[in-house]
C-alpha cells in the first residue's frame, strides 16, 4: 500500500507541476510563484503589517515614528519562554550549530531583536498574509495569537525545537532551509516530559497564489547612441512599476546615415489569484508528505504509535 501511494503521489506531483507551474496564455508565458517566495524567504520590515485599534499598520514605520516595544497582555511571556527554549537548543547543539557562528545566535536572543504582535501578515504585491512568524532585517516577528493562544505553537503539544532552529539561523543572516533545521533537530535529545509531542510542522495552506507574468515593452530607437534606446526603455518599464527590468532585445539596422539603434526592455508583472481546489489539495498533500519524513527523522522516543497512523491516514485521505 505505501509503494503504490507513494507512485500515485508521484504522478499527482508530476501533472500538477506542468498544470501550475507553467501555464500558457495567449503567447506569452507565465509560471507560479510558491508560497514560500512569501512566507519562507527572509523579508524587509516595510513588507510587514499587524493590526492595531483595527488597523493595518505597517511595522516599519510604527518603530521609526512611534518608537515602543512590542504588544503587551502575555507578549512578554511569550518572548521569554522563545528565548528560554532557544538557549536550551544552543547549548545541547553547540557542536552542530557552529558554522552557523553560534555566538551570533545567541547574540539575537534578546528583547531587541524578537518582537510579538498582534495579527501579523507578510504584504507583497498588493497580496497579505497572515503568518505566525517573519524574519525581517536581523529581528524576529511572532504572532502572539498564533504562538501563545491555548492552541498556539508553545502550547499545543507540539515540540517546536525545529522551527526554533530555523528562525534563529535566518535573523543571522545565515541560509538555511526548514529541511536543514529539522535535520539538526533530529539530532536533539527527546523531551523529558509525559505525553507524545509531535514535531512543527508547517500545514499552512495558502488560498491565493501569485503569477509572476513577463511584460516586453515597445522598442525604442535612438539615432546615435545604443546606450540612449537601453536607457529609454528601462525607464519605461520602471514607469509601469514593472519588476525585474532587463533589456531583452537591443542592437541597431541601417547602414551609414540611416543606421538606427533599438532597445527593448521586459519586466514582471505580479498578480494574485485563488488557487483551485485540486491546487489546494496537491499542496496539502506535499505539506503531509514533507510531515511524514519529519515525523521519521524526530528524535528517539519522540513521537507515539498512535501519531503515526493519525498521519498516514491523512496522507492516504489527501493524496490518493
Amino acid at each position: 500500500m505505501r509503494t503504490k501511494r507513494i507512485f500515485v503521489f508521484f504522478v499527482l506531483e508530476m501533472v500538477l507541476i506542468f498544470q501550475t507551474a507553467f501555464c500558457y496564455e495567449g503567447q506569452k508565458f507565465h509560471f507560479v510563484v510558491s508560497d514560500a517566495w512569501i512566507l519562507n524567504d527572509s523579508v524587509k520590515q516595510e513588507q510587514l503589517y499587524f493590526k492595531n485599534r483595527n488597523k493595518l499598520i505597517n511595522i516599519q514605520k510604527r518603530y521609526a515614528l512611534m518608537g515602543g516595544d512590542d504588544v503587551g497582555n502575555g507578549g512578554d511571556n511569550l518572548r521569554k519562554k522563545f528565548i528560554l527554549e532557544s538557549e536550551k537548543i544552543l547549548e545541547e547543539l553547540n557542536h552542530v550549530l557552529e558554522k552557523y557562528d553560534v555566538d551570533k545566535l545567541k547574540g539575537i536572543l534578546d528583547i531587541k531583536y524578537i518582537k510579538v504582535m498582534e495579527e501579523l501578515q507578510i504584504c507583497q504585491n498588493n497580496t497579505c498574509i497572515h503568518t505566525p512568524h517573519a524574519v525581517a532585517e536581523g529581528m524576529i516577528f511572532l504572532d502572539k495569537n498564533a504562538w501563545g493562544s491555548l492552541n498556539g505553537i508553545l502550547n499545543n503539544g507540539t515540540d517546536y525545537r525545529n522551527l526554533l532552529i530555523y528562525l534563529m539561523v535566518k535573523s543571522v543572516g545565515k541560509n538555511i532551509s526548514m529541511d536543514e533545521a529539522n535535520f539538526h533537530y533530529s539530532e536533539l535529545g527527546p523531551l523529558r516530559k509525559k505525553g507524545s509531542y509531535t514535531p512543527y510542522c508547517d500545514m499552512r495552506i495558502i488560498s491565493q497564489k501569485v503569477e509572476k507574468i513577463p511584460r516586453a515593452l515597445s522598442i525604442h530607437r535612438h539615432k546615435t547612441d545604443g546606450d540612449k534606446a537601453k536607457k529609454i526603455a528601462m525607464d519605461e518599464c520602471q514607469n509601469k512599476k514593472l519588476r525585474g527590468c532587463y533589456i531583452s532585445d537591443s542592437g541597431y539596422d541601417g547602414f551609414l546615415k540611416w543606421t538606427s539603434y533599438y532597445a527593448q526592455a521586459t519586466g514582471y508583472e505580479f498578480i494574485s489569484s485563488v488557487k483551485t481546489e485540486k491546487e489546494i489539495r496537491f499542496n496539502k498533500c506535499e505539506k503531509l508528505k514533507q510531515c511524514e519524513n519529519l515525523f521519521e527523522n524526530a528524535p528517539l522516543g519522540q513521537i507515539k504509535s498512535k501519531d503515526f497512523r493519525i498521519l498516514d491516514s491523512m496522507i492516504e485521505e489527501n493524496c490518493l
